[in-house]
């Protein structure tokens, strides 16, 4: 009876032991699995990043150029309102950049909206509201 037992026993021990095994095995495989997805994911955010990164900067050096050719101008003498008549054709169109960015410059210092200002000079609305701040800021630190 004493060996009968102990092969019982041994046989519970034996059958827990791969019990565990098995468990450890299926963990380890689930742990695999969850590290290859987070090392993807990782990778992938970590490429997002970069990209943004990079997209700051050449919007960064964007600005920056904009800014030095805005900051070109002449200053002008006096600031003139404009007239609520009719509206004048723009005298540069959106085909040459720098000559709109100009314009829009001048523009903004006869107090012209940014609205008027993108539709007289062939810019969006966007460029024309960045360059109303940009110029309003120019305007109050002079």
């Amino acid at each position: 009876m004493a060996l009968e037992s102990i092969s019982l026993e041994t046989l519970i021990i034996v059958l827990a032991a791969v019990t565990l095994l098995v468990g450890n095995v299926t963990l380890w495989r689930r742990f695999s699995s969850l590290q290859k997805r987070f090392d993807e994911q990782d990778a992938r955010h970590r490429k997002e990043l970069q990209m943004l990164s990079q997209s700051q900067v050449g919007m960064g050096r964007k600005l920056v150029d904009f800014e030095l050719k805005v900051g070109k101008q002449p200053e002008p003498t006096e600031v003139a309102k404009p007239v609520a008549a009719k509206p004048q054709t723009p005298a540069i169109t959106g085909s040459d950049d720098a000559g709109s960015y100009n314009n829009a410059v001048n523009l903004f210092s006869q107090g012209f909206t940014p609205d008027e200002v993108a539709r007289r000079c062939g810019l969006s609305k966007a460029e024309a509201n960045l360059m109303a701040l940009v110029n309003k800021e120019a305007v109050s630190h002079h």
